[in-house]
């Protein structure tokens, strides 16, 4: 800062490069994250859910049995559906935030591959209306993941200015 009170103040008015995009990244690494953490909470809740049987006098037929057939509508049934979406929203997220997007087209690619992934893996888990209506979803939290990213950076680039 100079010395000078009547000379303006230095600023740095150079309009920011915007960020090389990197889609393909983005994309593997949103679905890696909506994957992986699905799966991996998956198995959290079938340990927890598990033990909690065993803690009920069950014995492993018994559960292995309790967790094959499960309702959709369950607790447990809920509260899987709901740590799939929290990682569809966070696949979103991780997608917009790799690949520095600045629309929603990476996610909707996601949210596509996603699809298809859960058509060759899970079409017999449930009825056709319950797996389109979760696939519809789960592809809006995948959505909104993406959605909440672009809001974050643009709140970020606001307070930059």
């Amino acid at each position: 800062m100079s010395e000078n009170p009547y000379e303006t103040p230095d600023s740095n008015l150079d309009v920011p490069e915007s960020r090389e995009q990197r889609p393909i990244r983005g994309i593997v690494l949103g679905f890696v994250t909506d994957l992986g953490g699905t799966t991996l909470f998956s198995v959290v809740l079938v340990f927890v859910y598990a033990t909690a049987l065993a803690g009920q006098g069950m014995n492993a037929a018994d559960i292995g049995q309790t967790l094959s057939n499960f309702e959709t509508y369950s607790f447990y049934g809920v509260i899987s559906i709901f740590l799939g979406l929290a990682m569809s929203c966070l696949g979103g997220y991780v997608c917009i935030r790799v690949s520095n997007g600045v629309n929603l087209t990476n996610p909707i690619v996601l949210g596509v591959i996603t699809f298809l992934f859960a058509v060759l893996l899970a079409w017999d888990a449930y009825d056709l209306i319950e797996f389109v209506v979760l696939s519809v979803v789960s592809f809006l939290a995948t959505l909104w993941g993406g959605r909440k990213a672009i809001n974050r950076r643009r709140e970020g680039a606001v307070i930059e200015a």
